[in-house]
């Protein structure tokens, strides 16, 4: 995994540049256009590792994956706060490599929101919050209206001194 050419990315928040705590590269065919945060950074070929783990993903998961984002958290201080991966059509498949990390999960009404479809209330899960340690090897696969009713993160967890590599394989919404 030495090909994975980390790099830091900046966000811009109330106008001012912030930079994401971890560090993020991104696999994908040549002249594939992700117009996401990472498109700024420099975008690589498939490996031959990484076309051999993204093609037994496919075989198992039956999908056909676009892209591959790569974040380092390189110990417990690099998280990712509650989101949404909105880009994301249908499925995400999410590896972790090296350290066990926390992985959290909470349904939209935790953060006061209502939902509806068809403007008629949407029951509420009885359960709001999951949590999972992901371990070395580890697969979480997201699909179906996970991106649109919950939010995911890997919180800070100062006692990790080892760094986690998670790839998230991941399909266009428009090509």
């Amino acid at each position: 995994m030495e090909e994975l050419n980390f790099e830091h990315t900046a966000i811009t928040m109330y106008g001012k540049p912030v930079s994401l705590p971890r560090l993020q590269s991104w696999f994908a065919e040549e002249g594939l256009v992700v117009k996401e945060l990472f498109q700024k950074q420099k975008q690589h070929v498939w490996t031959a590792p990484m076309l051999k783990l993204k093609a037994q993903l496919e075989n198992q998961l039956d999908v056909k994956f676009d892209y591959c984002l790569v974040n380092l958290y390189r110990d417990g201080n690099d998280h990712i706060n509650f989101h949404a991966d909105n880009e994301a059509k249908d499925i995400i498949a999410s590896m972790t490599l090296g350290a066990t990390r926390r992985f959290v999960i909470r349904h939209l009404s935790c953060f006061g929101k209502v939902l509806t479809r068809k403007r008629k209330p949407l029951t509420t899960p009885d359960k709001k919050e999951y949590e999972f340690s992901l371990t070395n090897g580890s697969l979480i696969v997201m699909l179906g209206d996970m991106q649109q009713y919950w939010k995911h993160s890997v919180p800070k967890e100062k006692m990790v001194k080892d760094p986690r590599i998670n790839l998230t394989f991941r399909t266009m919404q428009d090509k």
